[in-house]
């Protein structure tokens, strides 16, 4: 199958946004597809983002072609004269797109080709513009964005939550949404014996790990004051990631007299953050308006009990509570509380939350999900159509009677 993804949350080189979707890609090219990619980038919102900016160009990347298209404009004028004279949108099976700006330039490239098959992939950046309050420019956004989910014939929520909040934005569209998220490395996933030996490990030091960037909706200082209101003794607490709250998260510390039992590793690689969730017994991030949350499950895959926000990211969709983690509203009582209940509990229990949050991930890993996103998107394109053509010959019957 020859796909077409447009979006403007994709890495080129060494950016970092949109991992996830780059590896569901390289999933796609393995398994036989020839895969495209559009870079759509809006430049006012990437300036304002921080975003780092790349010529228009072509690009290729693991076996994966990247046109690269920048915008002042919201795809208003020439974006054909932006992309190669050969470049034909009636050559591609599927087009998906992600994010509004990827959805506008779907838009725009399947004009008068109805007959394509469209999978539009929703992010938080999709509800926000259907819910918050907007400026002239959003306003703009909002309308093309509802023609955006008006054209596709599939819509792929990347968590549960959001896929609830377009339901009750856009309920005429309900039966077009199905779950479309992504899963962790298999390569990642810890074997049942490490899991087994990390329940039986002792509590002292007992620690608290937390990897987001330092931006006021991750809520890291919600973490970091339950920290030190909780009731766990020898604990420590690990902050990786970097942002422009950071300094003010250090202060934070200080102020609670927490400077000995918290460590902040600032930005480290990776493959350095798995190895600290390995010496780590729970991972809390308490993070608003998410799309995802990869770390939640990267954390589950050493055998960290996983706290996520309640009704919002993966709740519902990778952390279930009291079954495989626990979740928890962004309130610091609430998560200290919290805190000493997982810290209190038997050594049977930690081993049943964890290996049942190993057992989901084993059957819901990277490539798993990649697969499924394919296939649950064009079961859902066929059955919207034989409801379609169902509906059009009993409105051919009334019409004989």
């Amino acid at each position: 199958m020859r796909i077409l993804f447009v979006t403007d949350l994709f890495p080129i080189k060494d950016g970092k946004e949109a991992k996830l979707l780059r590896a569901m890609m390289w999933d796609w090219l393995a398994d036989g597809h020839d895969v495209e990619v559009i870079k759509s980038n809006f430049l006012p919102k990437d300036f304002r983002n921080g975003k780092k900016m790349y010529k228009e160009g072509i690009y290729f990347e693991h076996g994966l072609k990247i046109y690269n298209l920048n915008f002042i404009t919201p795809f208003w004028f020439n974006y054909k004269n932006k992309l190669p004279k050969d470049f034909d949108i009636t050559n591609y099976d599927l087009v998906i797109s992600h994010m509004p700006c990827g959805g506008l330039m779907a838009l725009r490239l399947l004009e008068n080709h109805p007959e394509i098959p469209y999978i539009s992939g929703i992010h938080a950046a999709d509800i926000i513009i259907l819910t918050k309050k907007l400026f002239l420019s959003r306003k703009y956004f909002l309308y093309k964005i509802k023609q955006v989910f008006e054209r596709a014939d599939a819509i792929s929520a990347r968590s549960t939550t959001l896929g609830e909040k377009l339901s009750r934005c856009l309920p005429q569209h309900d039966k077009k949404i199905y779950l479309g998220h992504s899963g962790v490395n298999p390569e990642a996933i810890e074997d049942e014996n490490f899991f087994k030996e990390k329940s039986k490990l002792s509590k002292n030091p007992y620690n608290i790990t937390i990897i987001a960037s330092s931006i006021k909706r991750k809520n890291v200082d919600i973490v970091i004051k339950a920290f030190k209101l909780a009731d766990i003794p020898n604990s420590k607490l690990r902050v990786i990631g970097t942002g422009k709250y950071l300094k003010s998260l250090k202060n934070l510390a200080n102020e609670l007299e927490l400077k000995d039992r918290i460590i902040f590793d600032d930005f480290i690689p990776n493959a350095n953050a798995l190895e600290k969730l390995k010496q780590s017994h729970v991972f809390a991030l308490l993070s608003v308006r998410e799309t995802f949350g990869i770390s939640y499950l990267e954390a589950g895959a050493k055998a960290n009990i996983v706290i996520a926000t309640k009704n919002d990211g993966v709740d519902r969709t990778c952390v279930f509570d009291g079954e495989n983690g626990f979740t928890c509203e962004p309130d610091v009582k609430k998560l200290a509380n919290l805190f000493n209940k997982i810290y209190n509990l038997t050594q049977e229990e930690v081993l049943r939350l964890t290996l049942n949050m190993r057992k989901y991930l084993t059957e819901n890993d990277r490539i798993t999900q990649s697969r499924r996103y394919l296939k649950y998107g064009l079961e859902k394109i066929q059955e919207l159509q034989r409801i379609t053509s169902t509906n059009e010959d009993k409105n051919l019957e009334l019409q004989k009677v």
